[in-house]
């Protein structure tokens, strides 16, 4: 980017800090239908793989969860996570039922466990939808291609 253009305003509502970025568009270009090509194109780049270690935790005599809804995509890994310095358990045998449209799938475990241990999911997700200037995008997985 060149820096031989320079724009003046009147008045700056936010604190402008060094490395802040700004854009300047023409009416040809709404910001609405930037915020809908942004959004395009996260979709089109991947899903972004999460990482949840607070929703579920196990309950006595108990092998069914609801999942929460971001991991009915594409869950990958089921841990149980150790207590007291003990290492995570990965867990195998385990499988989903589907559910209703919009809540969360079932997550079968293969046996109880002792009620009170976290369950970690590692599953892949779409990228949340972009809305405002403060909406994050995240690059953990495509970073060149996040840089729209």
């Amino acid at each position: 980017m060149s820096s031989a253009y320079s724009a003046t305003f009147a008045t700056v509502t936010d604190a402008v800090a060094a490395g802040d970025r700004y854009a300047i568009g023409k009416r040809r270009y709404p910001i609405g239908k930037i915020v809908e090509k942004v959004n395009e194109s996260l979709r089109a780049i991947s899903t972004i793989e999460s990482t949840d270690t607070t929703t579920l935790d196990t309950l006595s005599d108990t092998v069914e969860y609801t999942l929460p809804v971001g991991a009915n995509y594409d869950l990958r890994q089921v841990w149980l996570k150790g207590t007291s310095g003990d290492s995570d358990i990965m867990l195998e045998g385990w499988y989903t039922e589907k559910s209703a449209t919009g809540s969360g799938n079932k997550l079968i475990l293969p046996f109880t466990a002792d009620a009170g241990s976290d369950i970690k999911l590692v599953y892949t997700t779409q990228h949340a939808t972009v809305n405002i200037a403060t909406d994050k995008i995240d690059d953990s997985d495509q970073p060149a291609s996040a840089c729209l």
